[in-house]
This record gives structure tokens, sequence and C-alpha cells, in this order.
């Protein structure tokens, strides 16, 4: 097994012993494993007639699970139906027009029976396909059944990374989702190329790259262009697939169907006839045209690709952070080469060319969206000791404080969760308590934010374009008092995010009935956790119906929180009894290839000391364990994988910064 390099949070307090705790102010923070998520935890303190504390944790954990089974539930319903329906008619039609066509068209249309023939096999195992097409597609159906590296593909020849391909996130929970999951990767991730600019950047062999294949593959994009605006319904199924990911995740990272369209006006003047793409002039005016609008910001193969995709990866601020904050062979200002004295930090790592900053960390992304705290973990763990990156740091800072902030900037309901976890990387509010404003709790808090962003990527694996690293060269006694951690911005943000996402989802035909009253009752919770938080910084007593409707909030959001016996079939398995869960965010082709990976562990016990009512009383919360590490790029981990190396004591062991 190769060394574990890791962080986790298991165990800091601003205050090291219970007596010390007894008349001031304080917290400490305490490990456990009998319970596997937040709200259980609550239901311990109720148990033993505990006072308890609110958690932005709990909230965002509840935030997290709503989304979460509301793409599910959209997924299993809406999308992957419609992706099956997509990929068999543009086939059907394909194989007819290859049979009707001669020289480079037929190759064309065959080309895309294969490459849509993978698509279709991963949805529907069982589909007929021409005698022609079983070839390839067997070929990189059996690659993407071992998912282990980067391998040429045969049904659209240039390099994948397969590895990409094992079932994540919560796609592990069924075989439906599995192979929804399969076949929109493939759709995601496979480009048909413009350009590709450091095409031996994932190891050998290396990428056949030529204007030979720019002009194949920008051929065969655009016949499908055409087909989806000549099979009937097949852009109406297109748009409402790309519409709906675009509610929850964003805009795509690489050219769309809609560029190629508009660009095709101005080439050919419109969708142009077949006949008309065997004319290479106009073909590479075309693919010239394309590669100036080309801006991808992540390159999700470490090889520089430009190009098209059918239903692309989308863009998220945070994979941008990451990318800019690597490496790169073909990147203005990214050299990154390590300027420190010792052994290299996390981050580092040594290739062919010398040592570089191969891996990003969750820290970078909170630094850039404004953590001075995160800024000087970094600084204090050597990661920030390559050339040239405190000036990319700050480029990010720059532009994505002022991005979250803004509304009309911000592209999708995962801009809107970040948005809302940022209050939790700046100072507490007026009014907190005092202990709130020392580095510890600073510290809890931005672990919070670290988890909760852990939770985001893995509901949106499949989605979010991944950055890469080139290769270089009896009756208890009842509770009476009720504490809500001050982060009234959080809970207010919160709300408005969920609001959001129904309202789009509702708007898109795509909202699902039964979680109707799941987002009305936590809206509400959520307001009222607001209010709460609100009087408390102003130092305003709550009533004794207030305190009483504090402790109710865990068992209000158990229900939030909780399915019905038909979705729990549909949507979920036993790997959702606990709420650890693991994505990774980042690929280093350098040798050994890695991943970092983002996990969030069993909850901890938070026991605090508040003064409510003259006096300092002690209350009980839940909050998030964070993990970082590097892991085998070949092993990508699962839920149940990360799962059993908690229950078997084997996770990563946690990190000098999360400690006091």
């Amino acid at each position: 097994m190769k060394k574990l390099l890791a962080l986790g949070l298991l165990l800091f307090s601003e205050v090291p012993a219970q007596e010390k705790t007894s008349g001031r102010e304080g917290f400490q923070i305490l490990p456990q494993k009998r319970e596997k998520d937040l709200i259980g935890l609550y239901g311990q303190y109720a148990s033993g007639g505990r006072n308890i504390a609110i958690t932005t944790d709990l909230v965002l954990h509840v935030m997290h699970l709503l989304f979460d089974y509301t793409l599910r539930a959209v997924e299993i319903d809406k999308l992957a139906v419609s992706l099956e329906s997509l990929a068999r008619d543009l086939l059907d039609e394909s194989d007819r027009r290859a049979g009707a066509s001669e020289g480079g068209l037929r190759e064309a249309h065959r080309g895309n029976v294969a490459f849509l023939g993978v698509a279709l096999r991963c949805l529907r195992p069982d589909a007929k396909l021409p005698a022609y097409a079983e070839d390839p597609v067997k070929k990189d159906l059996e690659l993407i059944r071992e998912h282990k590296r980067f391998e040429l593909s045969a049904a659209l020849p240039n390099k994948e990374d397969f590895s990409q391909y094992v079932p994540r996130g919560h796609y592990t929970r069924n075989e439906a989702f599995e192979r929804y999951f399969r076949a929109m990767m493939w759709f995601g991730r496979r480009m048909f190329r413009v350009a590709e600019k450091d095409p031996d950047a994932s190891g050998e062999p290396r990428d056949p790259w030529s204007p030979a294949h720019a002009r194949a593959e920008t051929r065969q994009f655009l016949l499908l262009v055409g087909l989806l605006h000549r099979v009937p319904q097949a852009l109406d199924r297109w748009r409402r697939i790309d519409d709906v990911i675009q509610v929850f995740v964003g805009e795509p990272d690489d050219l769309s169907p809609l560029d190629a369209e508009a660009l095709a006006k101005e080439i050919y003047g419109g969708i142009p006839e077949e006949k008309e793409l065997l004319d290479e002039g106009r073909l590479d005016r075309f693919i010239a045209e394309s590669e100036k609008r080309a801006q991808p910001r992540i390159d999700s193969s470490g090889m520089g690709r430009e190009g098209f995709n059918v239903i692309g990866q989308r863009t998220v601020p945070d994979s941008v952070v990451t990318q800019r904050l690597v490496f790169s062979t073909h990147a203005e200002g990214q050299n990154l080469s390590y300027t420190g004295k010792g052994d290299l930090p996390f981050t580092g790592k040594m290739t062919r060319i010398g040592p570089k900053r191969c891996f990003p960390r969750g820290l970078d992304v909170m630094a850039a969206f404004g953590s001075d705290l995160a800024r000087e973990i970094l600084k204090s763990l050597r990661d920030d000791q390559f050339e040239g990156y405190d000036r990319l740091l700050e480029e990010m800072k720059r532009e994505f404080g002022k991005k979250l902030e803004d509304a009309g900037e911000r592209k999708s309901v995962y801009w809107d969760w970040l948005y809302a976890v940022k209050p939790l990387l700046a100072d507490p509010p007026a009014g907190a308590p005092a202990f709130m404003k020392e580095k510890a709790w600073k510290r809890k808090m931005l672990a919070a934010a670290l988890a909760s962003w852990a939770e985001l990527r893995h509901d949106t694996i499949l989605y979010v374009k991944q950055s890469y690293t080139g290769e270089g060269k009896g009756l208890p006694p009842q509770p009476e008092f009720g504490y809500v951690e001050p982060y009234p911005d959080v809970y207010a943000r919160a709300a408005a995010t969920l609001a959001r996402l129904r309202k789009l989802l509702e708007a898109r035909g795509a909202a699902v009935p039964d979680f109707q009253a799941k987002y009305e009752e936590f809206e509400k919770v959520l307001g009222f956790l607001e209010s709460v938080a609100r009087k408390e910084l102003r130092g305003e007593r709550l009533s004794k119906e207030e305190h009483k409707a504090v402790l109710a909030v865990p068992w209000r959001l158990r229900s939030v929180a909780s399915l019905s016996e038909e979705w729990t079939k549909r949507i979920a398995s036993d790997a959702d009894l606990s709420m650890a869960l693991v994505a990774d965010v980042h690929t280093d082709n350098n040798r050994p290839p890695e991943v970092l990976e983002e996990a969030v562990g069993y909850p901890a016990m938070l026991k605090l000391s508040v003064t409510v009512d003259g006096q300092v009383r002690e209350f009980w919360g839940a909050v998030f364990t964070y993990y970082e590490f590097r892991w085998p790029k070949e092993d990508r981990l699962t839920d149940e994988k990360w799962q059993k190396m908690l229950e078997d004591g084997k996770a990563p062991a946690a990190t000098e910064w999360l400690k006091p």
C-alpha cells in the first residue's frame, strides 16, 4: 500500500477538560462511533435530557440530503428516460444514413453509431446494434467495466481516462443509477476535438492527434448536430436534459451543440448539408473558429483539449480554482515549481521535470473564496511554496470573491450552495460569544465549510468537470434550553438556495411532487433558525416556547431527511444509513497516478458552554468530520469502500491544522 497522505477532523478543542468549561464559555469536539448520522446524535442528547445546540453542520447536511434526493429522483424519473430515447433515436438515424452514404460520410455516420452505441449499451445492455458497431462498442465497454487508466477508445479514437467510469457518489445505490452514471459520463467527457495542446500529457502511448483527426471528429459532431435538428423530438429531449442539469450544476465548460449551430450559421449559412462537410476548406475554417471560441477553464484530460461535447460536464468555481493552482505544461503562468526546502508538502510531487504542485487542496478553494485562516494554514503547511502560487491565488480571489456575492453571476443552485457556506469563512457576526472569535472556533467552522463542499462534490460528481494535472514530462430529565449557532446568513442563504431549486425545477416540469412538503418544512425551519440566531446576536432572551421550538428542530429535520418506503426502494440503499461519503475532485497523471479524495466521516459531538439567560449553560450538538487525502487513481473510492475503511479503523489520521 502506498503511503497515505491525508487530513481529517477527529478532535480539537478550545477547552481540553470537562471541569474547565464549568462557569465559563468554551467548546469541545469529541469523536464517537456509535451514531452514523448527525441527526442520530440529537436522539442521544434527548434521551439523556441534555440541552441541544443546533449547528450549521446539521442544517447544511440536511440541505445536502434534500438536494441529493431531489437530484436522484429527477435522474431516475426524467433524465435517464430521456437520455435513452435520445441515444436510440440518434443511433437509428445515423445507421440509416450510413447505409445511404459513401466514403467519408459513411465512415463518419458509422463512427457516430459506435459512439452512441456505447452510451446506449451502458443504459440498456441488451440493446441491438448494427454488426459493424459491435466490436468497437464491446472494446470500450470492457474498458469502462475495468475503469483503470487512460486507454485509446475504439468508438471515438482518442484517449480517455476510463478510471472515471467507476460508479461513485449516489450512483452506487442500484443498477439503474450505475447504468445512468456510465452513459452520462460517456456523453459528458467524450470530446470531439478541434485542438489538443499536449497529446503526451497522460503518458504512453501518445494520444493520436493531427489535422486529420480534427476534421474526422468535427465532421462527426456536425452530423450529430444535424440529426438533433432533423430527428423528431431529439432537440427537445437534448434541451430538457441540458436545462435540468444546468439548474443543479451550471453551464458546460466546453463547446456544445448550440455553439456548433451558431458557428455553422456563419460558416455554412445554417446547419450544413452532409455533402458540404466533405469540403475540407470550409471544415478547416469551422475548426479554426471553434478553437478561437473554445475557452475551457478546466482541463478534464490534462492534455489541453478543446472541442465539442454532446452533453458536456459543467464549469464550477471550485474546479476552476483547483485547476488554476496546479502545474500545467500548456497553461500560461502555471509552472508552480517547488521553491521550499526539505520534503515536499502534501500538494507537491516529483515529476520527470522536477518537483511541481500536482495536487490542490480544499484549503485552496476556501482561501480563494475569502478565508484568511485557510491561507494561513496553507502557509504553515508549506503548500504555498511554489513559484507563482501567490499570484494565481490572488487572481482567483479577485474573480470569485466578487462572483459569489453577485446573484447575477451565480449560474446554478451549485453556486448558491457555495454562497450559503461562505459566511462560515468570515469572522462570526457581531454579538457572537467571545470564544467564537478565537482561532480554534474558526478552524471548526472552516472544517464545516470543507465538509459541506465535500457533500456538494459527492452529489454532483457526475456533472462537475474535474481538474487534472498533466504528466510532466427511567424517564430521562427533559432539556430546558436550546441554542442555535449564530450564523443567520447561513440559514437565510440555505433557504434561498432550496427555494430557487424548487422554483427552477417547477418551471421546467421536473419537480418531484412527493418532496414538496419537505421543501416547505425545511424552509420554515430555516426561517425560524435565522430569527433565533439574530435574537441571540442582539442579546435578546428567548421565550420558553422558543427554547422548546429549538429543541424540536432535529425531529422536524428528521422528517425532511427521511424518504418514503417507495422512494427508498427506488433511489436509496444501505449506504445511505451512514452520512460518511467520499468524492474524488482532482486527478494527477504523474507517476504514480493519484486522485484527491474529499470525504465526510462519522459525526462528532460538539459540547458548548454558552451564556443563556444570564448563566453559562451546557449544550450539545453534532458536527461534521472532514477528510482529504491522496489515493491511487485506479481505485477511486465509493461510499461503500470509504464506510468500510471507517468501520475497520483504516481511515486516514487527523491532521495538525485541525488541532488548536
